[in-house]
């Protein structure tokens, strides 16, 4: 019922591909398929006796879009088949669909909103992202944002935004969880007193729903972004939070009675990122530092995480590229203040790719993926390396 009522939300957007501005400035039908073989040396992310194996993966989606001087929507299905060489009871079909719509009310007011349904199953699905490995059981994911920008001023506008996500694991129940967010920020134009200067106040409240765990994050922060240049630009958002997590516990009582109770803990903490970008003719570069509250993905609470990542890409020709990307992630909560259970956990994740254009239509991508997940709570250590080939064929057709 839940998939069905995020397709149904998907599907909701589609009239919107007919509005029609001043001028239709872009519509696209882009219809493409990828074909990726993976080799990994340690397909479980275990610290002792890893197993190896190779991993097809056949991606068809189809993507629709359409811009104009009000509208910016977009449409996108996306199924990837995983066929295990030596592991075939793994073999899975994960799907992705999405829709994303920004629309102009006005010249000062604009709405936006998205809706997401994915089910996945791989290991390593979040780790880009949160740094946490997972089992390989099967999960279905449900993601809605609202929101709108309002112009207040000539040189200060005001977001609001509210998101929600329900997470369901087939294998492990006390993983699912909800996750709701709602959020303020306040920008002003500072070009009086700083040059090419953007200031945000930003203020924050979160809440996670797990199996007896209850988190509650407010934040506040306050920030700025500035140009130095045409290229090179930094910025920086710095603040503190306060959480409460509400623990649902049990305790003995004589002669041989759990008696259930509640544990409520709170705690003050820093908030924010930081971080500059680089932008030249041929070279590209950025990297950022970030510091919140977040759902702990594949475990019953949430985690501090902290987050250092840089990319760097070299542009060897119009159409191919080399890029670097390195993480270092770290997620800690002691069991009583984010989670039911003790997280301690680093991260690193270093990745070397290479993009070359074949055709128009058709690109081949490799890479190397070398991950180290140090658990200090249980003292261990795993490492993996991944090798991966892609072939991608990608065809956009205007004027649909």
């Amino acid at each position: 019922m839940k998939s069905r009522a995020v397709l149904l939300a998907v599907f909701a957007l589609l009239p919107f591909f007919r509005v029609r501005g001043a001028a239709a400035d872009e519509r696209l039908l882009i219809p493409s398929v990828a074909f990726r073989q993976e080799y990994t040396d340690n397909l479980y992310f275990t610290a002792r006796d890893p197993m190896d194996d190779f991993i097809a993966i056949v991606s068809p989606a189809l993507e629709l879009s359409e811009k104009t001087e009000r509208l910016d929507a977009s449409l996108k299905a996306q199924l990837d088949h995983r066929r295990y060489f030596d592991n075939s009871d793994l073999n899975s079909t994960d799907q992705r669909y999405s829709g994303d719509l920004r629309y102009s009310l006005q010249p000062r007011l604009g709405l936006f909103g998205s809706a997401t349904y994915q089910r996945d199953s791989s290991a390593d699905r979040d780790l880009t992202e949160t740094g946490l490995v997972q089992s390989v059981a099967s999960r279905s994911s449900h993601q809605y944002r609202l929101g709108g920008d309002y112009a207040l001023a000539e040189l200060a506008s005001l977001n609001l935004a509210y998101s929600f996500a329900d997470v369901a694991y087939d294998a492990t129940p006390t993983s699912d969880y909800t996750y709701q967010n709602l959020s303020c920020t306040l920008s002003r134009d500072l070009g009086t007193l700083l040059p090419l200067t953007v200031g945000r106040v930003n203020l924050a409240a979160g809440r996670y729903d797990g199996s007896g765990v209850q988190v509650e994050n407010r934040s506040a922060t306050v920030g700025a972004e500035r140009k130095l240049d045409e290229r090179f630009s930094i910025f920086a958002n710095l603040g503190g939070r306060h959480t409460t997590t509400t623990l649902n516990r049990f305790r003995l009582q004589l002669p041989a009675t759990l008696v259930p109770y509640e544990q409520t803990n709170r705690g003050w903490g820093m908030t924010g990122d930081a971080g500059f970008s680089f932008r030249g003719e041929v070279s590209q570069a950025a990297l950022s530092l970030s510091r919140s509250v977040e759902p702990a993905s594949g475990r019953n609470g949430t985690t501090e995480r902290t987050a250092l990542r840089g990319t760097v890409r070299r542009q060897l020709s119009e159409r191919n590229w080399l890029e670097f990307a390195a993480d270092y992630i770290t997620n800690k909560s002691d069991g009583d203040e984010f989670a039911a259970s003790a997280i301690n956990e680093e991260t690193l994740r270093c990745e070397p790719k290479m993009h070359y254009a074949l055709t128009d239509q058709v690109a081949a991508e490799a890479a190397y993926v070398y991950t180290e997940v140090r658990d200090r709570e249980s003292d261990s250590q795993r490492h993996r390396s991944l090798v991966w080939l892609r072939l991608v064929w990608r065809s956009p057709y205007a004027g649909w």
